[in-house]
């Protein structure tokens, strides 16, 4: 166990050890340890040792741990204070476990894994608050998280599984992240989760919406309004993530060119999307509707939250849930198709396939993948996106809905 000096310079400087979690010991208080776990996560703990009996007439010790918090959230001093707090009840003859509010349920532990773990690492957070407040909770949320047995969870995925194996596996997923995380910090000894495998086969989903499908839902969206519905009417002009029309800022918009910042983009890599003429028209009428968000708010958001100042419109909205009951003429219809309607359109009208991939920010392994952001294909961007725009204009002013196919970057 490595021995540091604990200074807040030092502690934000440390990264995970090849995955593994590392404890580190306070050079001047040898029971005061911060630990980084394999994610990068760092938690104060401090170690003491309490007498469970006597030989010969001789104490018997055992050691023991106490988790004191995640850092940052707890600062070096409020953990330094936490420590000692631990060891003057050690030193006192007392187990500072034993007034130690547990967790007793899996709702509580739930929440602790999404402020502590989930918040700080993933930015599909929200996507597992959604899974544990819809699937989770109502399963187990007032159980004890050290009662649940496997059988339990495998009787819940069975009845998951009539949802579809998708939900049930994206559900025992997240269910298993908060085992593993909770048993690293020593909340919980067990993890009725590990080994239970995925219930069901996912089929890759193919949906991709024809031109029919497309007029209907442009002008739906449009008639409507609302701000929900317009981000949604931008997701289906430019094909890309929803959460990242949905963070658009006028800041973010120079000379027709839309860049999603690196902290928004799915893969980290910042990405420029040529907005066109028609493209813009869309961003003003909105930018006018929603100069403010949260009423007498100015907002830099091109799509406001209506109900919390200085957020961008959220995923889990109402306007989310009334634009699919809306497009009931639209049968199975969910707001990624509209990103793989426009990779296979581009396909379709002659793009090439790496051209298409820097249009949808797709980065993969190899090292060309990697670094396709030296030169971007800017012009071949522009061209592709403007292509795909000319074709939608088509579609919705019920033309034949074909463009001139051309062979992008050639």
């Amino acid at each position: 166990m490595p021995t540091i000096r604990f200074t807040d310079a030092a502690i934000k400087a440390l990264k995970p050890t090849d995955g593994k979690q590392v404890d580190y010991t306070c050079a001047t208080i040898k029971a005061f340890i911060l630990r980084v776990n394999q994610g990068g996560g760092k938690s104060w703990w401090v170690r003491y040792g309490v007498i469970i009996g006597y030989e010969d007439g001789k104490p018997v010790w055992k050691r023991k741990r106490q988790r004191l918090g995640a850092y940052p959230k707890l600062s070096l001093q409020q953990a330094r204070d936490k420590a000692d707090g631990v060891l003057t009840l050690a030193d006192a003859g007392q187990d500072p476990a034993a007034t130690t509010a547990k967790i007793s349920s899996l709702a509580a532990l739930g929440q602790r894994y999404l402020e502590e773990w989930a918040k700080v690492r993933k930015k599909s957070w929200q996507e597992d608050a959604r899974i544990i407040k819809a699937y989770i909770e109502p399963a187990f949320g007032n159980k004890n998280p050290e009662h649940i047995t496997r059988s339990e969870i495998k009787a819940w995925l069975r009845q998951m599984m009539q949802r579809g194996p998708y939900m049930a596996n994206r559900s025992l997923a997240v269910l298993k992240k908060i085992y593993t995380w909770a048993n690293d910090e020593e909340y919980v000894e067990s993890n009725p989760s590990f080994r239970v495998k995925s219930p069901g086969k996912e089929t890759p989903r193919d949906r991709v919406l024809n031109h029919k499908e497309i007029r209907l839902l442009y002008e739906l969206l449009a008639e409507r309004g609302g701000v929900s519905d317009l981000a949604a009417l931008m997701t289906l002009l430019k094909g890309q993530r929803s959460v990242e029309v949905r963070n658009m800022r006028t800041a973010d918009i120079e000379d027709q060119w839309w860049t999603i910042p690196a902290a928004i983009a799915k893969n980290g890599q910042a990405h420029r999307v040529y907005l066109t003429d028609w493209d813009l028209e869309h961003v003003e009428v909105a930018k006018a509707a929603f100069r403010v968000g949260k009423v007498g708010q100015a907002s830099d958001y091109v799509y406001p939250s209506p109900t919390k100042i200085g957020a961008a419109v959220g995923a889990n909205s109402q306007g989310w849930k009334r634009i699919k009951l809306a497009a009931e003429k639209i049968p199975d219809f969910q707001l990624k198709d509209l990103r793989r309607t426009l990779g296979t359109t581009l396909a379709s009208l002659g793009v090439r396939k790496e051209i298409r991939k820097a249009c949808m920010n797709h980065v993969e392994g190899d090292v060309h993948d990697r670094h396709y952001d030296r030169y971007e294909y800017d012009a071949e961007k522009r061209a592709a996106f403007q292509l795909y725009s000319d074709h939608l204009q088509s579609i919705v002013s019920g033309g034949k809905g074909v463009a001139k196919v051309v062979a992008i970057g050639t």
